[in-house]
């Protein structure tokens, strides 16, 4: 949440989303084009799920819920 605000506006969330979206269908694009080896791509697919599963993590300690309502800590 550093990266785009405290409070960001929706409008921004959604373009942050939608950015990052497209950077990861652009580097896997990538890693199939050059035949990167099966590791490689195996190690992209779990960095990009394990930081999502940390900012799913973090917004859930701070209360966030993924659609607006808060969380009972």
């Amino acid at each position: 949440s550093e990266l785009i605000g405290e409070h960001p506006e929706l409008g921004g969330v959604l373009v942050w989303g939608v950015g990052l979206a497209v950077l990861h269908a652009g580097v896997t694009s990538l890693l199939e084009r050059v035949e990167a080896p099966s590791w490689a791509r195996i190690a992209w697919q779990s960095v990009t799920i394990a930081n999502s599963a940390y900012a799913v993590k973090n917004n859930r300690e701070q209360g966030i819920h993924p659609w607006g309502a808060p969380c009972r800590r």
